[in-house]
């Protein structure tokens, strides 16, 4: 076969990043947690990925992720100290623009139920067409606007039940797929008119710890269920 007929295949990896940087709960990647980290369990879910042959790489700015990279045997990628105190999209992962991959799953590593299932699921469906994606629940209830406008239901309906009010996307922050490319032209994921949203259930499963709360809710759910991951 002659190279013109050669297509060139297309490349994909599924990513995270940490910092020891959180205001709302400071250090928490590396805080105990039942035990281990928060680190540990995302870098372990990495572990899994990689033996059904999916590639994977993990952004720190501090020694300690390089340290852990190296003990599960993840690809460690540095980041800059302006990465880990930034905070818009272009200056946190600019890391990024010399990854040599044409695709990026981007996991949020804050989540210790995720199942590795679920990140299959949805690297799998965003296979199909190589669509920008974003995780979403979809919302059966009621919503105002900031300007106390109805959002999704009709303002002149004499009921509060829930069928008569069209679901509403709530972003889920799980997972964001995207071109490395076009995040290297525009600082940025996508353009939100090109964007697929896959729906996730919304489960303990996609529990997020940002706050001192949240990290003391997630240690007892992880207690209770992380048998079942």
């Amino acid at each position: 076969m002659g190279k013109k007929n050669m297509k060139k295949k297309i490349s994909i990896a599924v990513w995270s990043c940490a910092r020891l940087t959180s205001e709302r709960c400071p250090k928490k990647m590396i805080r105990n947690f039942c035990g281990t980290s928060l680190t540990d369990i995302f870098l372990k879910k990495m572990q899994k990925l990689q033996k059904l042959g999916v590639d994977v790489f993990f952004g720190g700015y501090d020694k300690i992720f390089q340290i852990k990279c190296k003990k599960y045997g993840i690809p460690f990628v540095q980041r800059t100290k302006k990465s880990s105190n930034s905070e818009t999209a272009s200056e946190i992962y600019d890391f990024l623009i010399d990854q040599d991959f044409d695709y990026l799953l981007q996991v949020n590593a804050c989540m210790p139920l995720l199942k590795v299932e679920t990140i299959v699921d949805f690297l799998n469906e965003c296979k199909k067409n190589k669509k920008p994606a974003f995780g979403v629940y979809e919302i059966n209830n009621y919503f105002m606007s900031n300007k106390n406008k109805p959002f999704n239901f009709n303002s002149k309906i004499k009921t509060i039940n829930t069928k008569y009010v069209s679901k509403a996307k709530e972003f889920a922050h799980c997972f964001y797929f995207f071109r490395r490319e076009y995040f290297k032209k525009n600082g940025w994921y996508w353009n939100w008119n090109n964007l697929k949203y896959i729906s996730l259930p919304k489960t303990i499963e996609t529990f997020d710890i940002d706050t001192k709360e949240d990290f003391e809710i997630g240690k007892l759910l992880y207690k209770k269920f992380r048998k079942n991951l």
